[in-house]
């Protein structure tokens, strides 16, 4: 299943139903389709924003999502391996400010080194895709003896939303099983 694309007619028409626009870079957005979204993989009381069913055919629903350009905090320099490092540390501390405390799986993003010239010195540096994305899903439980399954997931992608094609790859190919948490209503 293809992740919804939005034009801006068709944000337009969602946002005259009372609904929050989907091209919000730097925020937290929630948004319901035209009708509501009922499916059966989300939580009580949640939304989804967009579905994606895994490779191994597992459906999950993106119940929050938070974009940002990945540099936006740098206000001098260039960014190193170090500083990367440092950066992707710290967007797991983030994305656990900003969701329900699932466990965090970050898909590695590509790094590429680079240069930047000034006059006539050569600064070598490492560079990111322009923009990081965190979303957190929720899904069927692991283990059948619980309610559901969550996970936040953060992926790079070199566009500002709607999720690229490249990314949503990514995403498809996650281990589920492997990554994510069974909760239960209590």
């Amino acid at each position: 299943m293809m992740l919804e694309k939005f034009d801006s007619h068709a944000t337009q028409e969602a946002n005259a139903g009372g609904t929050a626009p989907c091209y919000q870079s730097g925020t937290t957005w929630d948004r319901r389709s035209p009708g509501g979204v009922s499916t059966s993989t989300e939580k009580p009381g949640r939304s989804a924003l967009f579905e994606v069913t895994l490779d191994d055919g597992r459906r999950i629903s993106a119940w929050a999502c938070y974009a940002q350009s990945t540099y936006a905090g740098l206000l001098e320099g260039l960014p190193d391996r170090r500083f990367n490092d440092r950066l992707l540390a710290d967007l797991v501390l983030r994305a656990a400010s900003l969701f329900d405390g699932s466990p965090i799986h970050i898909i590695a993003p590509t790094r590429t080194d680079d240069t930047f010239e000034h006059g006539s010195r050569r600064h070598a540096f490492e560079r990111l895709p322009r923009f990081w994305v965190a979303a957190a899903f929720d899904s069927e439980p692991i283990d059948t003896g619980k309610e559901w399954s969550a996970l936040t997931v953060i992926w790079f992608q070199d566009e500002p939303l709607p999720v690229t094609a490249k990314a949503h790859a990514k995403v498809r190919a996650l281990d589920w099983n492997a990554a994510a948490k069974d909760y239960e209503l209590s």
